[in-house]
Formats: structure tokens, sequence, C-alpha cells
């Protein structure tokens, strides 16, 4: 009979730590789509329309050479006339030695070869050669797309100085960085991935609680609209799944819902035609800026463009996307930072690292992997928040979507 109670309790127990544990939310955001329509799974190019591309540079960026030094031909200084002696340093030189019956010219040191030897002249201050100013060498054209033109003045002309103007007591704001950067990308080539499925490994950690899950990242598109799924979890803390839909543009991704669900769900509308988002959280409303992307789209949304030309993101690229989650947008700044050899739980695949940093308090630092070999979609995903926590995926396995 003790037997039995004691087993009971042990159920009872078991049960109640799987309920306490299944209450805990991740960190991850992931999304939801239906969708009952058949996708190709061939890869798309979209032209941008017809503008003037600059030609960018290779990754890493050359360093402007710097100007080799002007060749100047060797200087012949002539030799002390004997009047240029004073009396108390003649007599501090050793006795001369006799000279000949006919004096001979003096000549200078022997020079070197293809120098005129010039007879001596009695002893005249002579002026340094003054150097020639600098030459600015412009860099190549691949290395100066990226970075914005520098006029370089003439050598030879030098403005005279002007009088700096008084600062305005009213300095007008500058365009928001969002809006200057993606205006940038419209006449940028993309190249979409194909339709894929990637399966993930995840490690995380919540408060006290370090836990391993499983996800999949669901991509599809057949040229004129896609659909994109993400979740992650397991049966005892639950799954967060994200979802996005929209149209492809010549600009690449236009999101028209995005969806974070977990237990609830919570969405961003993108109302283009008003030129704004609509949070269905009830909070503020946020302006509709050029290639505005959500949390989920932004990941195929950098994987067409570093597709569509890898050698225009270099080392230290700043790119800026507005984002949207499921209660604000706020621009995303992604910097490429480097490129690593990843040992993933799917293999060894090479990928170039971006790093979006927070610019709030409590804001997500997030951290992609886009590589080569899934369409430069990520390999690895990584969020971390100011207070520790942190979510960890890593590419397992790709299939059919």
């Amino acid at each position: 009979m003790p037997t039995r109670v004691v087993w009971w309790l042990t159920v009872v127990i078991v049960v109640a730590h799987a309920l306490a544990l299944r209450g805990m939310a991740m960190n991850l955001q992931l999304p939801d789509t239906r969708s009952t329509r058949v996708f190709s799974t061939r890869s798309i190019q979209i032209q941008p329309p017809p503008a003037a591309v600059a030609t960018l540079p290779q990754r890493p960026v050359s360093v402007t050479p710097r100007p080799r030094p002007e060749s100047r031909p060797p200087r012949l200084l002539p030799p002390k006339s004997d009047s240029a002696l004073s009396s108390t340093a003649r007599a501090q030189q050793p006795a001369p030695l006799p000279e000949p019956a006919a004096p001979a010219p003096v000549f200078s040191p022997v020079p070197e070869p293809g120098v005129e030897v010039v007879a001596a002249e009695p002893a005249q201050p002579v002026a340094a050669p003054v150097p020639a100013p600098p030459t600015t060498v412009a860099s190549a054209p691949e290395a100066t797309a990226s970075a914005p033109a520098v006029d370089v003045p003439a050598p030879a002309t030098i403005p005279a100085p002007k009088p700096e103007p008084e600062p305005d007591p009213e300095p007008k704001p500058e365009p928001e960085p969002a809006a200057a950067a993606i205006a940038g990308t419209a006449t940028r080539a993309l190249t979409l991935p194909g339709s894929i499925r990637l399966s993930f490994n995840a490690v995380g950690k919540r408060g006290r609680l370090e836990y391993k899950a499983m996800g999949d990242m669901t991509w599809l598109h057949d040229g004129d609209s896609y659909d994109m799924r993400m979740e992650m979890g397991d049966w005892l803390i639950g799954k967060r799944v994200l979802s996005s839909t929209g149209k492809l543009t010549a600009s690449g991704l236009a999101p028209t819902r995005f969806s974070d669900r977990f237990r609830s769900e919570r969405a961003a509308h993108f109302d283009r035609q008003q030129g704004r988002i609509v949070f269905s959280a009830n909070t503020p409303q946020a302006v509709l800026m050029p290639g505005a992307q959500d949390q989920l789209s932004i990941f195929a949304q950098l994987a067409a463009l570093v597709a569509g030309d890898p050698l225009a993101f270099p080392i230290g690229t700043m790119l800026t996307i507005q984002t949207a989650g499921p209660r604000d947008a706020e621009p995303w700044v992604f910097t490429v930072e480097r490129e690593e050899m990843l040992y993933l739980p799917g293999g060894q695949v090479p990928a170039l690292k971006l790093v979006r940093l927070p610019n709030k308090d409590y804001g997500q630092k997030v951290e992609l992997w886009l590589a080569p070999e899934l369409g430069f979609l990520p390999a690895r995903i990584r969020i971390a928040f100011e207070n520790g926590d942190y979510l960890d995926q890593q590419w397992k396995s790709s299939s059919p979507p």
C-alpha cells in the first residue's frame, strides 16, 4: 500500500513540473501562414528598374595607395673655399700638403653614373629644392563605389580661406537614416532563393531556465507572391510561430501581414495605400518606409540582396531597413562583420556574418550567418537580450517545402 501512494505522488509531481515549464515563453518571434497554393522551387531573377548602377567594390575594400616620393637628382655640394674658414679653424687643420707647380681644378665628389660633373665655383648658399605637393591617387572604380566620393582640389591651386559661416540657430533636421539607406537598394539586383525548408537545432536561456528545442523555417514563392513561416519549441515549453505573407516586387519582398503567435496571436498589417503599418495590439501606428520588412521577411530580403551581388557587401558595409514587429516598427541597422566557416549540425558551411545591435534598452541583438549553399538564407540565427536571455538556432538539414 505505501508503494502505491509513493507512485501516485511521483506522477503528480512530474505532471505539475511539466505544466509549470509549459507556461514559460520563448524569446524567438516566428510566423504563421496557411496557403493552399502550389509553389515552384525555382530561383528567379528580379531585374531592377532601368537606372545607372554604380560598379561595386570587391571584398575587402582595398586601401588607397600612398603616393610614391618623387626621385630627386643627387645634390652636389661645392667644396668650401679657404676664405670661408676662420683663422681658428685653419689653425686646427692638419698641415696642408705641398701644392703642385700647376694648380689643378677642383672637382666635386665623384657622382653616380649618369650625373654630369661640374667644376666647383666659389662657395654660394645652395637653396634646397622645394618638394612637389603630394599627389592624391584616386581609388579604383571598385573602391570608390563603396564610399561617398570626395572632391580633391588640384595640387597647384590653393583657394584662399573663407570665413566660416555663422551656425544656424535652428539647424534643419537631417533625413532619417532608414529612408536614405533603403533608397539605395532600389537599383540593386536581387536573386530570390528557391523554395526550401530549413531545419534547426536550438539552445536557449530564459531567466534561470536553459532549454533545447527544434524548429523549421519554410520559404515558398511562385514568382509573384511569397509565404514564409518559422516555428520553434517543443511539447514541454510550447511552440512559437512567426509568419509573413506578401508580394514580390522589383525592390524585393513587400510584406502585407506579419503575425506572432504564442498562446494568442498578434499581427502587423502593411497598408501601402495609406502608407502606414497598423498593429493589432492597439499600439500607435507607424509610418511605412520604402523597403520596409518584418521580423521574419527580413531574413529572405537580406538573402536576396546579398545573392544578387555578393561583392556589393564588403566588410564594414552598413544597411538600414525598417523592420516591423507585432507592436512597433523601427530601423534595423545591419553591419557586415566578417566571413566565417561554420561547423553546424548540418555540416561545415562558409557564411557571411551580419550583426544588428539594439538601438534602445531591452532591444534585440540579432546575429545572422548567411550561407551561399542555402541561397544566402541564414544557416545560424542568434538573438540575445540585455538581461542575458538568448536563443541560438543552428542549421541541421534542408528539404523541399
